[in-house]
């Protein structure tokens, strides 16, 4: 019985990609079969996007990024100004909450969510949240964004993820 693993993965602009499969496969083998993605540019710059509605939380985040060479941070507080900006500018990632426009309800995050990838399915969401269900946001939102994360989760696990998803396109851990 042959097993099929499948794997969904987003590339960042400006990559490309490499596959590499062995040319003999042995029946009823395993084999490793390798996806690379490069940037194309040495010196890209990565920009981010960071949409929540509580200021003194996108200023702890930008804090997280400012010795990054390699990554332009830039935040709004509310879905009108994000829109604006994603029509103008596509960033690599966008980092939303949920809660919007402090209404106690995820519902606000959720439609801005949908809103940006009906309209710009290729950009990648990326939430962080207070909302402390996972399972709940990941199953209402599945296959439209990267990765959720629950605010107060460790920083350092927080950069990691988000560089290591802009820059080889993939997130593993999970605070």
């Amino acid at each position: 019985m042959m097993e099929v693993l499948r794997q969904r993965v987003r590339i960042p602009k400006n990559y490309e990609i490499k596959i590499k499969i062995p040319k003999y496969i042995p029946e009823n083998e395993i084999v490793e079969v390798i996806l690379n993605s490069e940037s194309k540019e040495p010196n890209h710059k990565y920009t981010i996007l960071h949409l929540d509605d509580n200021p003194v939380f996108i200023s702890i985040t930008e804090a997280l990024f400012l010795d990054r060479k390699d990554i332009l941070y830039e935040s709004v507080l509310n879905v009108q100004e994000a829109l604006r900006y994603i029509e103008k500018k596509q960033p690599d990632l966008i980092i939303s909450g949920l809660d919007m426009e402090g209404t106690g309800t995820i519902e606000s995050g959720i439609h801005f969510i949908e809103t940006v990838n009906k309209l710009y399915p290729h950009l990648c969401i990326f939430v962080l949240s207070a909302f402390h269900e996972p399972e709940i946001i990941k199953k209402k939102l599945s296959g439209k964004i990267i990765h959720y994360e629950v605010k107060g989760s460790d920083p350092k696990v927080l950069v990691k993820n988000i560089v290591r998803f802009l820059t080889e396109g993939s997130v593993i851990e999970t605070t």
